[in-house]
């Protein structure tokens, strides 16, 4: 009889042990789910930030972009009115006036290829950005994964090496 109670207590100790060892290994696995879930969070919250961003940079590029576009246009009509009225100017200034105009023109396509390639460049950013932030968010999840895995595995060591 002594014998089967200490055993008994023996057990009890053993049960409470391995009970507080489980209690213990699910708040930290609790924990370090809650812990991922906010980094998670912030990321998606970085990843957000950064698209609007990157929205705004490409409207305001391509504000910029018709409003360039509007007053070369103006430029362009503003230079073909001077040169109807000086139609009967001499021949060499009337070739002066056709000269100036072609580089005016070829000026302002120029800055008009400039912002059309800074909103391509701008917009290959935003999307460089968000393919990066996508790809840690992804590895994030993978370590929380990995990180609760283990410690399932770690738990269910420890509560069957409780039970022995």
């Amino acid at each position: 009889a002594g014998e089967e109670t200490r055993l008994r207590a023996a057990a009890a100790v053993a049960a409470r042990t391995a009970n507080a060892t489980e209690t213990a290994l699910r708040s930290r696995l609790a924990q370090q789910a809650r812990s991922a879930s906010r980094e998670e969070a912030s990321l998606r919250n970085d990843l957000a930030d950064q698209e609007k961003a990157a929205s705004s940079h490409a409207a305001l590029l391509q504000s910029r972009l018709a409003h360039e576009e509007k007053a070369a246009k103006g430029a362009e009509d503003a230079l073909q009115t001077r040169l109807s009225r000086e139609e009967s100017a001499t021949n060499s200034e009337r070739q002066f006036l056709k000269h100036r105009l072609a580089h005016e023109e070829e000026a302002a396509s120029n800055e008009e290829q400039r912002l059309r390639a800074s909103a391509v460049a701008a917009a290959r950013a935003a999307n460089a950005t968000e393919a990066s932030l996508r790809g840690q968010l992804a590895h994030a999840e993978s370590v929380a994964g990995s990180k609760e895995a283990s410690l399932r595995s770690q738990m269910e060591r420890e509560a069957e090496d409780a039970k022995n």
